[in-house]
């Protein structure tokens, strides 16, 4: 575990270093008196104490309890504020002679420089304020005023979703076809593994049932990956692959071309293990994509790649993965 770095006081700019000099004059909790007697329509009053540090708006609250709310100093430094709203706690507003002891409440007065604070310690640690506003932002926007997570939008269109098609829902091409769909049972703990073989020599072909696509499909290319198997062999064990698909629009000729085939190559190597072949580049159906539109899935074994496909028996088709992306 690596131990963080902790600044020590002399990091900061000297104004940061104490409470003291982080407030500057602590006028919260000290006793303040007016200087002059005010009624209860007053507008302006002053103070006896010079007053630094304090930015308005600000607040002071009175013996009854009454806020007094200002808008603007004279200067800074100065004693008298002008703009002043008055209101009374179930009571009307209410004259104070010469003297009065009054508070300035630090919540209002101090945020700016609670503010400048925050940014001078962003600025020794390295944080950038504004990008630490725009965080702010960005959680304010998502977030409600008590903390809890609001509404937020999930982009889904960056995530891919995959149809599975077994060899069971495909078939042979009625021309030049792979082998029926066959059945292989597992030596010791009996699994039924349904597989559609293809010839090491000829190029065959599966086709899957035309199915509809769903309907947050984005129309576009797709992946695939092709599972598969073989039975024992010795030597040679590569296998290459190919996907293409046509798509149907509503009222399309079914007598449509297929698209380009992508080929992938895989590699086996023990008898009844399950394979996955890597991800394919894209393809391209033929016809016309688009959410709920109809498509067919064709496979083949590229038997006449020598280099690629080198296994002297029958592969097996277990099934294949598309990989689409959502609209």
């Amino acid at each position: 575990m690596t131990t963080p770095v902790v600044p020590t006081a002399s990091v900061f700019p000297g104004a940061l270093d104490s409470s003291a000099t982080l407030f500057g004059d602590p006028f919260d909790g000290v006793r303040l008196t007016l200087d002059g007697g005010i009624n209860d329509a007053v507008e302006t009053f002053t103070v006896n104490e010079a007053l630094t540090n304090i930015n308005v708006p600000t607040f002071f609250a009175f013996p009854t309890g009454e806020i007094v709310y200002c808008e603007t100093k004279d200067a800074p430094g100065g004693y008298v504020f002008t703009n002043v709203k008055r209101g009374a706690l179930a009571s009307t507003p209410s004259g104070y002679a010469t003297g009065t002891a009054l508070k300035q409440i630090l919540v209002s007065s101090y945020i700016k420089q609670l503010k400048d604070a925050v940014i001078h310690i962003e600025t020794e640690l390295g944080t950038d304020p504004a990008v630490s506003a725009a965080d702010v932002a960005t959680f304010n926007a998502t977030h409600n005023h008590d903390g809890t997570l609001g509404e937020a939008t999930i982009d889904l269109t960056a995530v891919a979703s995959q149809i599975f098609i077994s060899a069971a829902g495909m078939s042979p091409q009625a021309t030049t076809g792979c082998a029926p769909l066959a059945t292989t049972s597992m030596g010791t703990n009996k699994q039924d593994i349904k597989t559609l073989d293809f010839d090491k020599d000829a190029i065959e072909y599966a086709q899957s049932v035309l199915f509809a696509m769903p309907g947050d499909y984005d129309g576009g290319t797709f992946t695939y990956n092709i599972l598969w198997k073989h039975a024992a062999t010795t030597t040679n064990f590569k296998v290459a692959w190919a996907v293409d698909a046509v798509a149907y629009a509503n009222d399309l000729t079914l007598d449509t071309a297929f698209g380009t085939a992508v080929q992938v190559n895989d590699t086996g190597g023990t008898t009844s293990d399950y394979y996955i072949s890597p991800e394919s580049t894209a393809v391209t159906p033929g016809g016309s994509a688009a959410a709920n539109c109809g498509m067919i899935i064709r496979i083949r074994r590229v038997a006449t790649d020598g280099t690629n496909d080198t296994m002297a028996i029958d592969a097996g088709l277990i099934g294949v993965q598309i990989n689409y992306a959502r609209a």
